[in-house]
C-alpha cells in the first residue's frame, strides 16, 4: 500500500478520478519490479509518516525528503529525484530575491522540508512570518487572495502552477533542495525488507533511462505544452461544465450519508444505554456514563477521529479502515451528545407516571421500555434531529483521511483547478439540500407520532 497526499503536482494528483504524476509512475515500476500489486490511499501530508508508522501503509512516496527529524521515525530509499525550491509569487510583489522577505508573508506546506527551510530563512529576515498550511492548494489559493506574499515550492510543482496562473511566476533559490526517497516504517521487519528491495530496484533503474524519461514526461520543459493543454482542458471541464463540476462533487454523497446515517444509529444506541445508565439506580453506571460524556464532550471531534484513526492502531498494532475508523469515532462521539438529550427528555416526564407505575407494580425495565421511553423520545425528537444534522456536517472531517466525501470531492476540484470557490459552493449546496431533506423527514415523523399519540 503506497501512501501520499495527491496535491502535488506535478509529483502526485488527480486527473479524471484517477492518481497519477512522476511519484506514481516511479512507485508502479518499483512494485512491478518486485512483482507487488500496487494500491494506493490518498490522505493530507501530515498523515502519512503516522499512517506509515501505524502500519497502515507500507511506504511513502510524496516528495518526502530523508531529513534528520524524519530518520528519527522512519526508513528511507536511496534518493530518486533531486528536488530544488523555488519562490512562487505574483508579479506585481517583485519577490525576486531572498531580501525582499523581510516583513512578508510566506506559504510552506505543513510537515514538509520546505517548512524547515522557510523556518531558518525567517531568522535572518525581520518580520518574515512563515505561514504552514496543510495543502498545497491551499497555499496557491491564500496567495492569490493576497493573504500571503510568497510560497516556498518544488520546482516541478511550480511549473504547473504558473501554468495555471498566468499572474504568478517563480524564482530558483540557491543551494536548496535535499532529494526526495522513499519512506518506510522503522522497528517493523517488513519496513527494513521493503528497504533493501526498493533500494536494489532504485539501483537498477539509475543505471537505465528510465528516471530521465520520467523527469522529462512530467518535469521537463518538454511538459509545458502538455500542462497546458491538460490546463486548459481542466478549466474548461470545471469552470465553463458546472454540471460536470457538480457531478463529480456529488459523487461524495453516498459516502457522507454511510457515514452519517450508521453512525447516527450507532450514536443512538450508545446515547440510549449511556442515558439509561445515568437515571438508573445504580451508582457505578452513573459515574461512568458522566465521565464518559464529559470526555466526549470535553475534547475536539478531529483529535478522538484521528485518536481512533492513527493513534489506538500505532499503539495497539491493528490496523482499521477509514469507514470503520470513522464510524467508530462519529458514534462515540455522537453518543455522549445524545445520552444527555435522552437524559433531559427522561427527566422530564411528569412524576406522577413513575408513581403510577410504581403502584401498579410495574418493573423498572419495563416501565422504562413502555411508558418513559416512547414519552422522552417523542418530546426530544428536534433535538435529536439537531444532533444528526451536526453529525452530517461533521463527517466533512473524514476527508483529511482521505475518504472521497462531499468536502474531498470538492478539494480534488480545487487541486486541480487551483480555485476553491466553484467547488466549495456547490459541496455547501449539497450539504444544505441534505439537512433539508433530513428535516423534512424528520417533521413528517413528529407529524406522524403525533397524530399516534392523540
Amino acid at each position: 500500500m503506497l501512501g501520499l497526499s495527491a496535491d502535488y503536482p506535478p509529483f502526485e494528483f488527480k486527473k479524471n478520478g484517477e492518481i497519477v504524476g512522476f511519484d506514481v509512475d516511479v512507485a508502479r515500476k518499483i512494485t512491478e519490479e518486485l512483482g507487488y500489486q500496487l494500491e494506493i490511499q490518498d490522505m493530507d501530508f501530515g498523515s502519512l509518516i503516522p499512517s506509515l508508522q501505524s502500519g497502515r501503509v507500507d511506504f511513502v512516496m510524496s516528495g518526502m525528503a530523508a531529513t534528520e527529524e524524519r530518520l528519527k521515525n522512519v526508513l528511507f530509499s536511496s534518493p530518486y529525484y533531486d528536488s530544488s525550491f523555488v519562490l512562487i509569487s505574483p508579479r506585481a510583489r517583485q519577490l525576486t530575491h531572498p531580501l525582499a522577505w523581510a516583513g512578508k508573508h510566506i506559504g510552506v506546506q505543513l510537515g514538509s522540508t520546505l517548512e524547515a527551510f522557510a523556518k531558518e530563512k525567517a531568522k535572518s529576515f525581520s518580520g518574515m512570518e512563515v505561514v504552514s498550511l496543510g495543502r498545497f492548494p491551499t497555499l496557491i489559493q491564500e496567495l492569490k487572495s493576497g493573504r500571503l506574499d510568497g510560497v516556498i515550492a518544488e520546482e516541478g510543482q511550480a511549473l504547473s502552477v504558473v501554468q495555471l496562473n498566468a499572474g504568478l511566476e517563480f524564482v530558483a533559490l540557491d543551494g536548496t533542495g535535499d532529494g526526495y526517497a522513499v519512506a518506510f516504517a522503522q522497528g517493523r521487519e517488513s519496513g527494513k525488507k521493503y528497504q533493501v528491495e526498493f533500494n536494489q530496484v532504485l539501483k537498477k533503474l539509475k543505471k537505465t533511462s528510465f528516471l530521465d524519461q520520467l523527469k522529462t514526461q512530467w518535469l521537463g520543459h518538454a511538459k509545458v505544452d502538455v500542462l497546458e493543454h491538460l490546463s486548459q482542458k481542466s478549466l474548461q471541464r470545471f469552470y465553463q461544465n458546472l454540471t460536470q463540476t457538480f457531478l463529480f462533487v456529488a459523487k461524495g454523497i453516498h459516502t457522507t450519508l454511510l457515514y452519517t446515517l450508521v453512525s447516527a444509529v450507532g450514536g443512538f444506541v450508545l446515547g440510549l444505554t449511556l442515558a439509561l445508565l445515568k437515571v438508573g439506580p445504580f451508582f457505578i453506571g452513573k459515574k461512568f456514563a458522566d465521565f464518559y460524556t464529559s470526555v466526549f464532550r470535553g475534547t475536539p471531534m478531529l483529535v478522538q477521529l484521528s485518536l481512533v484513526y492513527f493513534g489506538a492502531p500505532s499503539l495497539l498494532h491493528y490496523k482499521v479502515s477509514p469507514l470503520v475508523a470513522g464510524i467508530i469515532a462519529f458514534s462515540l462521539n455522537s453518543g455522549a451528545y445524545v445520552s444527555e438529550l435522552i437524559r433531559a427528555g427522561i427527566q422530564g416526564i411528569d412524576a406522577g407516571q413513575y408513581e403510577a407505575a410504581q403502584a401498579l407494580d410495574i418493573p423498572y425495565f419495563k416501565m422504562m421500555k413502555d411508558i418513559i421511553l416512547p414519552q422522552a423520545i417523542r418530546n426530544v425528537l428536534p433535538a435529536l434531529v439537531n444532533e444528526v444534522v451536526n453529525l452530517l456536517k461533521e463527517t466533512a472531517l473524514v476527508s483529511t483521511l482521505g475518504e472521497a466525501d462531499i468536502m474531498r470531492q470538492a478539494q480534488v476540484v480545487a487541486a486541480e483547478t487551483y480555485s476553491y470557490f466553484e467547488p466549495l459552493l456547490i459541496a455547501a449546496g449539497c450539504y444544505y439540500v441534505l439537512i433539508l431533506c433530513l428535516n423534512f423527514l424528520a417533521k413528517k415523523l413528529e407529524r406522524t407520532l403525533a397524530y399516534a399519540s392523540r
